[in-house]
């Protein structure tokens, strides 16, 4: 249920002990350690192993979850924040993430830090505040968490919180985008294309565009298309602009697919599909896609 990120969270000695004991003897001596108030952290990852696999979330884990984290284990938190916002095996409780995120955010956990500040932005638990969304949204990119990063960007460049400041957007969105953000990518090759907080340079649009469409992202592979459709900061070129439409559109951007289309329609960077039956078909003989060929003009 969780995204991969959490994983980073359980460590190698976790891995070893998952290899060597049966899930289900993990999850009761987990929780045996937890009555005993002698939680072992080793045996704790491995519970959390068995949580965030699980499709559904019962009461029992989130009770797990919440006794680990008034034992004062960090990690726990961020598991249990997801809970309360998102009502999976309890009610949705926005005081109890924020309360949560808060007693996260302090030990210094920036998926907490996070987790506050979206509080803070949206006024979940708390009174909205952009001015404590965005110190929060910075002390988690201070301490290298590259979303952090993209929000404090977004906070500059709206002015959110925080005076207008372009060039520090600009900043932040390098920063992110550095740090491997997929929507860091994509705002500073908007930043190089609009010049946004830098002076404009489509060649460094095109570069950043081209290393998002490379991560997967369709909102990379569309522009890439675009850009090698229109010379942005290439040369024009047919085929390639074809090649990432149609990546866009096999990943399921309708965009992607539109274009697609249009290419194939118009014979844009691809040959019409027909032309190689009718070819074929004029070949062996058939009048009927002799005369289809010419009207393609494949003679």
């Amino acid at each position: 249920m969780w995204a991969g990120i959490r994983t980073a969270l359980i460590t190698a000695a976790v891995t070893a002990v998952i290899a060597s004991t049966g899930g289900a003897l993990l999850w009761r001596n987990a929780v045996i350690s937890r009555k005993n108030r002698e939680l072992n952290y080793d045996i704790y990852g491995a519970a959390i192993v068995s949580i965030s696999q699980k499709d559904v979330i019962e009461p029992e884990d989130v009770a797990f979850l919440r006794a680990s984290a008034e034992e004062g284990n960090a990690a726990a938190i961020p598991f249990l924040i997801d809970c309360y916002k998102n009502g999976w095996g309890t009610e949705k409780d926005f005081e109890q993430e924020f309360y949560w995120s808060k007693t996260g955010a302090d030990l210094g956990n920036t998926d907490c830090m996070m987790a506050l500040a979206n509080c803070y932005d949206r006024g979940e638990g708390t009174e909205q505040d952009y001015q404590q969304s965005f110190a929060w949204y910075t002390k988690a990119a201070e301490a290298g968490n590259s979303i952090g990063m993209f929000h404090t960007a977004v906070c500059y460049e709206k002015g959110e919180g925080v005076e207008q400041d372009l060039s520090k957007a600009f900043e932040y969105y390098k920063r992110s985008a550095e740090a491997g953000y997929d929507l860091g990518m994509y705002n500073l090759a908007m930043c190089y294309l609009m010049g946004t907080g830098t002076e404009p340079d489509q060649y460094k649009a095109f570069e950043w565009t081209q290393k998002l469409a490379d991560t997967g992202n369709t909102f990379g592979m569309y522009n890439l298309g675009l850009m090698y459709q229109r010379g942005f900061g290439t040369e024009e070129n047919p085929e390639l602009a074809y090649y990432w439409y149609r990546k866009a559109a096999d990943a399921g951007d309708a965009d992607g697919a539109y274009m697609s289309g249009w290419c194939l329609e118009n014979g844009y960077g691809v040959k019409n599909p027909a032309e190689e039956w009718y070819r074929k078909g004029a070949e062996g003989g058939n009048e009927n896609a002799a005369e289809a060929l010419k009207r393609l003009g494949g003679e």
